[in-house]
C-alpha cells in the first residue's frame, strides 16, 4: 500500500469512518488534563530522589590525611608528602618537612604507599557520603553502584506502582476495545465526555459507529498480547529502533545529569544550570512537534547531541566552550527524551501499546542503570572516552530515526496490521 493510501485510510473523516475515539469526547479537555496533572505530580518525588546523589556524593577534592601529631598546613603537606601525579590515593612513605632540600638521589624517599585515611575539601559540601565512608580511590566505584541500585529499585517498583496506576488512573478505551470490553470502554468514554462538557446525545451515533468499527478491526487480532508480537514481520524493525532510542536517551540523559559536578566551577551552580536548560528544551519540543512532527525533530536533536559531545574532544579543557557544548548536549537529549515518549506511544498499535511502552521503558532502564559508570569508564581509559561514546550513540540514533514513519497528524494504529502498513 502506498503512503498516500495509508494517510487516506488513517486520517479522520467527516463521516466518522476512522474517527478518533478521544476526539469524539473532547480530545484535549479537563479529563485529559486531570490525568496529566496526576502523572506529573507523581513524577516529582522520583526526580528529587533520583538526582539527590549529585549532592550526597559530589566530586570533591581529597588527599591522604596528615598524621595527627604533625602540625603543618594542607599546602605544606601536599608539597612535601604527596606525589604530584596522584595526590588522592597515595603518599610518600618518607618525607622531609625540614628546610633542607630533598636529595633527588634518595630513591628511598620516593617510595609510595597507599592512603589509609583521607581529608576532604569542605569549602562547599561539609559532609557527604564520600567523607562519611571514604568512598574514594578503590571504593569510588561504589558511588556509581549506589546510583545504579537506585534505578534498579525504581525499575522493580514500577511493576507494583504500574498496577496501582491502573487502579491512581482510568484504563485506555482503545485498549479495552482491543480486549473486547466494549461496556467498560463506553463507560470511560461517557465519563470523559461528561467531564469535558460534551453532550453524549449529540455524539451517540458517531460513538457507536466508531466503537463498532474499532472492535471489528480487532476481530482477527490475537487478544493475548506479548512482547513477541513486537517482533512480528512488519513491526520488528520499528521495535528494534525504538528500543535502541530509549537506551541511548536514558544512557545519555542520566550520564550527563549524574556527572554535572565533574565539571569545573561551583557544583551547585552547574547542577542548577543543567537543570534550567531543560525548560527551553521542553518549550522547543512543544513547538517543534506541533509544527514539524516527531521524526525530523527527533533526528535533529539527536544529531545535535551527538555533534556537541564529539566536539568536546578537540576543545581545550579550560575553554568556556566545554560548558557551552555540554549545555547544548543536555538541551538536545532532554528534547529527544520528550519526543521519544510521544513517538513510542503513537507508533505502536493499541493491542500492544502498553507492552511496547513497557519493553521500551525496560530498554531505557538498562541504559540508565549503566549510565553512572560512564565516569569510571573515563577514569579507566581516557577522560574524553565518555564524550565520544555519547556522541557516537546519539549520532547513530539520529540516523536510525529516519527509518521510522512519521506519526504526526495520523490516527494512531489500532491493530498490528495497521502498524505494519504504516511502517512500510
Amino acid at each position: 500500500m502506498a503512503t498516500s493510501d495509508i494517510e487516506k485510510n488513517t486520517a479522520p473523516s467527516e463521516s466518522g469512518e476512522k474517527e478518533d475515539l478521544m476526539n469524539l469526547v473532547g480530545g484535549d479537555g479537563p479529563w485529559q488534563r486531570w490525568i496529566f496533572v496526576v502523572v506529573v505530580l507523581c513524577s516529582i518525588p522520583d526526580g528529587c530522589h533520583n538526582m539527590a546523589m549529585s549532592f550526597y556524593a559530589p566530586n570533591i577534592d581529597h588527599w591522604c590525611a596528615r598524621p595527627t601529631d604533625l602540625n603543618v598546613s594542607v599546602q605544606e603537606w601536599k608539597d612535601v608528602a604527596l606525589p604530584p601525579g596522584d595526590q588522592h590515593c597515595s603518599r610518600y612513605k618518607y618525607f622531609n618537612l625540614s628546610d633542607t632540600p630533598k636529595d633527588v638521589n634518595d630513591t628511598k624517599q620516593e617510595e609510595l604507599i597507599a592512603c589509609d585515611s583521607w581529608e576532604y575539601d569542605n569549602s562547599v559540601f561539609v559532609r557527604t557520603v564520600l567523607s562519611e565512608w571514604n568512598l574514594v580511590c578503590d571504593k569510588e566505584w561504589l558511588v556509581s553502584m549506589s546510583k545504579s541500585i537506585f534505578i534498579a529499585g525504581f525499575f522493580f517498583s514500577a511493576v507494583i506502582f504500574g498496577y496501582l496506576a491502573d487502579r491512581l488512573l482510568p484504563e485506555s478505551p482503545r485498549w479495552l476495545l482491543s480486549q473486547g470490553k466494549e461496556d467498560s470502554a463506553r463507560e470511560i468514554l461517557s465519563k470523559a465526555a461528561k467531564r469535558n462538557g460534551v453532550n453524549l446525545s449529540e455524539i451517540e451515533t458517531k460513538l457507536k459507529d466508531t466503537i463498532l468499527k474499532t472492535s471489528k478491526a480487532h476481530e482477527n487480532e490475537d487478544a493475548n498480547t506479548s512482547v513477541l508480537q513486537l517482533f512480528k514481520p512488519g513491526l520488528w524493525k520499528t521495535s528494534s529502533i525504538v528500543f535502541y532510542l530509549w537506551f541511548v536517551n536514558a544512557f545519555m540523559y542520566y550520564g550527563i545529569s549524574y556527572n554535572t559536578n565533574e565539571l569545573a566551577g561551583d557544583p551547585i551552580k552547574n547542577f542548577a544550570m543543567y537543570g534550567a536548560v531543560e525548560i527551553p528544551a521542553y518549550i522547543f519540543t512543544f513547538f517543534a512537534t506541533h509544527s514539524k512532527g516527531r521524526r525530523n525533530p527527533l533526528a535533529l536533536v539527536l544529531a545535535g547531541a551527538g555533534l556537541s559531545y564529539l566536539l568536546l574532544y578537540p576543545v581545550p579543557r579550560d575553554s568556556c566552550w566545554i560548558t557551552i557544548l555540554s549545555l547544548i548536549g543536555k538541551f538536545s537529549i532532554t528534547s529527544s527524551f520528550c519526543i521519544v515518549y510521544i513517538f513510542t506511544a503513537e507508533i505502536f498499535p493499541t493491542v500492544v501499546r502498553t507492552v511496547g511502552l513497557g519493553a521500551a521503558s525496560i530498554s531505557g532502564q538498562i541504559g540508565s542503570i549503566t549510565a553512572p559508570f560512564v565516569r569510571e569508564l573515563g577514569k579507566a581509559t581516557h577522560p574524553a572516552i565518555p564524550q565520544v561514546v555519547f556522541g557516537v550513540l546519539a549520532a547513530t540514533g539520529g540516523c536510525l530515526v529516519m527509518l521510522l514513519p512519521e506519526t504526526n497528524n495520523r490516527r494512531v494504529p489500532d491493530t498490528l496490521t495497521e502498524a505494519a502498513e504504516i511502517s512500510r
